[in-house]
């Protein structure tokens, strides 16, 4: 569809010449948050210790979005830590440049996490700190996004005396 009358790219004319607010300028707002709170996320990982995409995800409330996690780590700004993320099984995932694999296991060793076999003891090395970083964000942003878990699920409530 072509821009009409020189407007700005989040706004397109509609086939009668009407202009209205495209629906990729308000998908792209949310994309945009969601990459800028896993890199905050990220810089927050412990030196020493790991996370995974999924943990990731799961802690930003989109349990389901460790794909998206993974697309917003292969576009970091300088100064994330981007070597302290790791996939489900602690192993390093596989790049078409092979050097940013080796990259990321020599910087992981440098922290003192031992990576065997492609792989980092989840058990041993992973962040705990999920929770804490969540309230963390949001407080930084303002109210959560969703209601408790609880509520969600639909937990039945038992009020004591």
């Amino acid at each position: 569809m072509k821009l009409g009358g020189g407007l700005s790219p989040p706004f397109r004319t509609s086939p009668l010449g009407t202009r209205r607010r495209s629906r990729r300028s308000k998908r792209g707002d949310s994309r945009s948050a969601f990459v800028a709170d896993v890199h905050q996320f990220v810089r927050r990982i412990p030196r020493g210790h790991v996370a995974t995409y999924g943990q990731i995800a799961a802690c930003l409330e989109h349990p389901r979005a460790a794909r998206a996690v993974g697309w917003a780590m292969k576009h970091c700004p300088p100064g994330v830590p981007w070597h302290r993320v790791v996939n489900a099984r602690g192993g390093i995932s596989r790049r078409r440049n092979v050097g940013g694999m080796l990259t990321q296991r020599l910087l992981l060793e440098q922290e003192g996490i031992r990576v065997r076999g492609g792989r980092v003891s989840l058990h041993r090395h992973r962040s705990q700190d999920g929770g804490a970083t969540l309230s963390r964000l949001q407080g930084a942003r303002g109210a959560g996004r969703r209601g408790s878990r609880s509520r969600r699920e639909g937990a039945v409530r038992h009020d004591t005396p």
